[in-house]
């Protein structure tokens, strides 16, 4: 029976390896980096449908996060509101993503310039990882260069929305 015990215990720690080796080493920090931003965002009251309301994350496109992003934000809070992660197709419409801080949209969902358009006004962060991004209506452009995760912020659109983002923030972002 012991030894029993031993090789489940053994089957599920390979099991939760697996699951963020099939991740790639990019949407691993990418995740990190999402989560971050949530700390260094401030979202206004009516972004949220009710004060207890949870600070939403969706995730746009194919997840290419595995299960890290919700294990990162699992037990952890914004402003006292529980950090949730929700997936949608990239053929999502607005209508859908009202209540949602956060979007991130996986390179595969592309920047789909008409449903970012439709998005302006929602008090919601669009975070994403395709080129033309921030071409197209994003407000934060995350991108590997020289081995490194980096991102952009295009700031006409982030002051144009109603959250705020921290000077912290700002300071370590490339300006677009």
């Amino acid at each position: 029976m012991k030894s029993l015990s031993l090789s489940l215990a053994f089957i599920c720690t390979l099991l939760v390896s697996s699951l963020f080796a099939q991740v790639s080493r990019e949407y691993q920090l990418k995740a990190a980096f999402v989560y971050n931003f949530t700390q260094f965002v401030s979202w206004p009251q009516e972004a949220y449908p009710s004060n207890q309301a949870p600070l939403k994350i969706a995730v746009i496109g194919e997840n290419s996060f595995g299960k890290v992003l919700e294990q990162l934000v699992s037990n952890e809070l914004k402003d006292g509101r529980k950090i949730e992660v929700v997936y949608f197709p990239a053929t999502v419409s607005a209508e859908s993503l009202k209540g949602v801080q956060l979007a991130y949209f996986v390179q595969s969902a592309g920047a789909n310039p008409s449903l970012l358009k439709k998005l302006s006004g929602y008090s919601l962060l669009m975070v994403g990882d395709d080129q033309k991004f921030l071409d197209n209506g994003g407000v934060i452009l995350l991108y590997p260069e020289a081995n490194k995760l980096k991102f952009k912020v295009n700031l006409d659109k982030a002051q144009s929305e109603s959250y705020k983002i921290s000077s912290k923030l700002l300071k370590m972002a490339t300006i677009y």
